[in-house]
């Protein structure tokens, strides 16, 4: 998970710059600008940006529509098959729910909204995770995980490989004859 995480913070944004940055050198990156002008950078570099009031980033736009039709697509009961995700909708869907908990302190309309928010997630997460491990054991081919996240990639692969070497070790000697749990 981890892995995932890093290879999306790595991945560039669109940044408006709201000061002039200077020249500076960081992690091998040069970035600057003027106020106003666009930049593309790492996620990690415009958040920072933005921490410091330095920037604003554009594009950002996950919230609870993008979650509610992510939540109505994926658990409707008819539903057999994984919709497709993109590949970093649990990066924004962890930063929305973290955005949503710091703003919810004190606030109990926000607090309302979080909890929806964390179960519509959460049943999301259910409903993929068990159609994920259904096609990780039925040995689909490898077309299935062109509608995965990064994160249920590296899960789907983790899975199989669990469920093959299990499949091999229980039926380990059974074939032709042979008794099972041979010693």
């Amino acid at each position: 998970m981890e892995e995932a995480e890093f290879l999306l913070e790595e991945r560039h944004v669109r940044l408006k710059l709201i000061g002039d940055i200077p020249c500076i050198s960081v992690a091998g990156l040069t970035i600057e600008g003027l106020k106003g002008q666009e930049v593309e950078v790492p996620l990690w570099v415009a958040e920072e940006l933005v921490r410091s009031g330095k920037g604003e980033l554009l594009g950002e736009g996950f919230g609870l529509r993008d979650l509610a039709k992510a939540h109505w697509r994926e658990v409707l009961p008819s539903s057999k098959h994984l919709s497709r995700m993109e590949e970093d909708f649990y990066f924004n869907l962890r930063r929305f729910l973290r955005r949503l908990q710091v703003e919810s302190e004190g606030n109990l309309e926000k607090v309302k909204v979080l909890e929806k928010a964390y179960s519509m997630a959460r049943d999301i997460v259910n409903c993929r995770t068990r159609k994920l491990a259904s096609i990780a054991a039925s040995q689909a081919g490898e077309e299935v995980t062109k509608n995965l996240t990064l994160e249920e990639r590296l899960l789907y692969s983790s899975l199989k490989r669990m469920i093959n070497d299990w499949s091999k070790k229980l039926l380990e000697g059974a074939f032709l004859g042979e008794p099972a749990g041979k010693p």
